[in-house]
């Protein structure tokens, strides 16, 4: 009666994910401006010092570059990441892909329909592990344009 299939628990975790997550951020934004109108409420009266006032000041420099901070490293790291993976699957494609290609050719099997998988997957790859250092050299030359 109360089967469960693979794929209905899949989604159930993941709705189950999302909202833990959604729970998560919108509990820390409260946080973060209840904390941040404490502050504020604190800068405002004329009851505190310069000394209090100038340490208070800086901890919401503080805190805002920090958040900025982490987000720079998340992207960063996602965007690593994504190379990586890029230049990996393009590598393995590029080898994989000749590896047949090769074979192919070797074994007489060489009949060009039969050919045409492996030499699309041996070009992807190259054009997989040849992309960073394209779209590197492409914006070393746009800065040496603009500084010119």
């Amino acid at each position: 009666m109360f089967a469960v299939r693979e794929d209905e628990v899949f989604v159930v975790f993941v709705v189950f994910a999302f909202g833990f997550l959604s729970l998560w951020l919108v509990l820390a934004h409260k946080m973060r401006t209840m904390r941040l109108k404490t502050i504020q409420l604190a800068l405002e009266t004329s009851a505190i010092d310069d000394s209090t006032r100038r340490e208070l000041i800086a901890t919401l420099h503080a805190d805002a570059r920090r958040s900025g901070e982490l987000w720079r490293t998340i992207v960063r790291q996602f965007q690593t990441w994504v190379r990586t993976i890029l230049f990996v699957g393009g590598w393995l494609t590029f080898i994989i892909g000749g590896l047949f290609l090769v074979g192919m050719y070797v074994s007489g099997e060489s009949y060009m329909y039969a050919m045409q998988p492996a030499a699309i997957a041996t070009a992807v790859g190259f054009a997989l592990v040849t992309l960073p250092v394209a779209m590197a050299e492409l914006e070393r030359s746009r800065q040496a344009r603009v500084q010119r």
